[in-house]
């Protein structure tokens, strides 16, 4: 039987766990589109593609390393 990746979607409260930023810096970041748009979930629900978040995370990660690297 073959596995397919299922997108795993998440909520607000999951998003700032994992982040560490507020909600506002979230809502700000998105509209400048540095941060993950959230997924339409109903007519108030909204939620985001995890995988999308831990990319972001790995980009802000990567990010730090390479500034790191330019100051060494």
């Amino acid at each position: 039987m073959e596995h397919t990746s299922v997108p795993i979607i998440i909520r607000m409260r999951e998003v700032l766990r994992m982040v560490g930023l507020s909600r506002s810096t979230i809502y700000n970041r998105m509209d400048k589109g540095t941060f993950p748009a959230a997924v339409p979930l109903g007519e108030v629900a909204v939620g985001w593609l995890r995988s999308e978040v831990e990319q972001w995370i790995a980009e802000q990660v990567s990010r730090r390393d390479a500034l790191a690297a330019a100051a060494a």
